[in-house]
């Protein structure tokens, strides 16, 4: 019994960590595309600052809303209404 719990207890200690870098790695990649994203609609678009205020509060409230699920589809609907 002493021999197991430690095993378990390590192996379970691997396996989270192993998580943890694996979701590190792809918030990473997620950040640098979302980046070069923002570039790009930064260079293409001519926003004054109280839109760009504006945006984020909406955005701010809007990802509380949703729980952080966003929806392409959703979005699209919203800029057409």
């Amino acid at each position: 019994m002493n021999y197991i719990s430690p095993m378990i207890t390590e192996t379970v200690k691997a396996q989270i960590k192993g998580t943890e870098q694996r979701l590190a790695r792809l918030l990473f990649k997620v950040a640098v595309e979302l980046g070069k994203l923002s570039h790009m609609t930064a260079a293409m678009n001519d926003v004054n600052d109280e839109t760009l205020r504006s945006l984020h509060a909406m955005c701010v409230n809007e990802v509380r809303k949703i729980n952080g699920i966003i929806d392409y589809e959703d979005a699209v609907e919203y800029q057409q209404d």
